[in-house]
């Protein structure tokens, strides 16, 4: 592969890990906004959750794209942290 190419692969995996990151944040936060919604308004609960997990479709569906071990074994870790949560709601 040529040095532009490797160049332009590193850049694209780059941008895909810091949109992974982003999405897992997105996640935890719409975790967040379920959990005060519960108490407001159960179906602002519900799309909140249905957000959350969509986040975390999208992170195991990417995530094989990594090609740093370190970086997939962080994505995964936190993406069980949100299943854990979605999973238990714990609210």
């Amino acid at each position: 592969m040529s040095s532009e190419l490797e160049s332009l692969a590193e850049h694209a995996e780059e941008a895909l890990v810091s949109f992974l990151r982003a999405e897992l944040e997105l996640g935890f936060t719409y975790w967040k906004t379920a959990k005060v919604e519960s108490s407001l308004d159960s179906e602002g609960e519900k799309r909140a959750m249905k957000l959350a997990k969509g986040a975390l479709n999208t992170i195991e569906r990417f995530r094989p794209s990594i090609t740093d071990p370190a970086i997939q074994e962080e994505l995964r870790e936190s993406a069980m942290d949100l299943e854990r949560l979605l999973s238990s709601k714990l609210f």
